[in-house]
């Protein structure tokens, strides 16, 4: 069977604190995750080639007629609630007949220490932290060779807030570094080299955050300041979006972009003069595809709009509504088909989960049509 993956990302704030993490790559024999809804983190999809017979799962959350956040997945546009349990769905991975579904568990709305697990065809298996006691997640997972890789973290100290960033190999912990300021990580796994990625990985007591990624547990530094979104590798090139956020730090305009290699290629979006963020990139043979977003302004408020670059060229999508928000945080190309997944406001406020396919948006039905739905995740399989 071939595969091709790619890694992405974007994040979803509600108002439940559910923090929706990281995302994925894997290339060859790997199977990643991701996508993701209404606000800016980055996330995965996978795509399994091989056969003709197409299903596509989406991890993803809806909002029920209780105002309840239910966390489930779309199997081929079907609902399927994940479990009871208080958790964050944060990747999804298929090799072969077996899905896998990693995600965070809290046993208590109140509780404030997360309980790091996947699901396996169903059936729940715990990952043990270095420290239990403290808070601990997934952020990504990975399937390479019939090996299971899940990016994580655990809190490893509380009083000076330092986070143990890295990843369980069929269930074993590998710390990739300890850090305060880390706030996006993804894993990739080529043959024998495994990449973790850190978006602002805060170097103690230098007060700059850095962007990079650790190889084989080398750190490898692209830039400062800037946020990565996605991870692709092809062949012997390592591709890596993000972007340039210099709003965060002055008011100057956020740049969506990515390195080849380390070398720093700006994607110019339909109107420069506003924000634009790059959330997932793909490699399909000579061709880079990239999405993001562009701003909009609309009267006196500015929406961010749905697209991508392909090969630096933007291509805009349709929207249930363009004067609302959507976010476009997955990309992958299967033949002469790209898909990309997202969220879209419609013209009654309400996010609605889904994805394009050449163009057309699919909307997943939520559990209650009036209440907000979410993508987090997503992966398409042909066999």
């Amino acid at each position: 069977m071939e595969e091709h993956n790619e890694i992405s990302g974007s994040i979803i704030e509600k108002s439940l604190s559910l923090s929706l993490s990281l995302i994925l790559i894997s290339i060859l024999t790997i199977i990643p995750l991701g996508c993701d809804g209404g606000s800016s983190k980055k996330k995965t999809v996978t795509e399994i080639t091989g056969g003709t017979t197409t299903d596509i799962y989406v991890i993803g959350y809806s909002i029920n007629s209780s105002n309840d956040w239910v966390s489930g997945y779309w199997k081929n546009g079907v609902w399927n609630t994940a479990s009871s349990s208080i958790h964050d769905l944060e990747c999804i991975a298929v090799s072969g007949s077996d899905v896998y579904i990693g995600a965070t568990v809290y046993y208590s709305a109140t509780s404030t220490v997360g309980h790091p697990g996947y699901w396996k065809n169903g059936v729940w298996n715990v990952l043990t932290p270095p420290d239990p006691t403290k808070d601990s997640g997934v952020n990504a997972c990975t399937i390479s060779g019939g090996d299971v890789y899940i990016a994580g973290y655990n809190v490893a100290n509380a009083s000076s807030s330092l986070i143990e960033y890295g990843y369980w190999k069929n269930g074993v912990w590998n710390t990739a570094t300890t850090s305060a300021q880390v706030l996006v990580s993804e894993i990739a796994v080529s043959g024998s080299d495994v990449y973790f990625t850190l978006t602002n990985y805060f170097i103690v007591p230098n007060p700059i955050f850095h962007a990079g990624y650790f190889k084989n547990g080398v750190w490898n530094e692209l830039a400062q300041n800037l946020d990565i979104a996605s991870i692709a590798v092809s062949g012997i090139d390592v591709y890596v979006a993000g972007t340039n956020d210099t709003s965060f730090y002055s008011t100057s305009t956020s740049t969506a972009g990515y390195w080849k290699n380390g070398v720093w290629n700006i994607l110019i979006p339909p109107d420069p003069t506003k924000d634009s963020e790059a959330m997932s990139i793909f490699i399909s043979g000579t061709d880079v595809y990239v999405a993001g977003t562009n701003d909009t302004s609309f009267t006196s408020l500015s929406t961010s709009t749905a697209g991508y670059w392909k090969n630096g060229v933007w291509n805009g999508l349709t929207l249930l509504d363009p004067t609302k928000d959507s976010s476009t945080d997955t990309i992958f190309v299967s033949g002469t088909d790209i898909y990309v997944g997202g969220n879209c406001l419609n013209s009654s406020d309400i996010w609605v989960a889904g994805y394009w396919k050449n163009g057309v948006w699919n909307g997943l039905t939520p559990l209650d049509p009036t209440k907000d739905s979410y993508l987090q995740s997503f992966i398409v399989v042909t066999q």
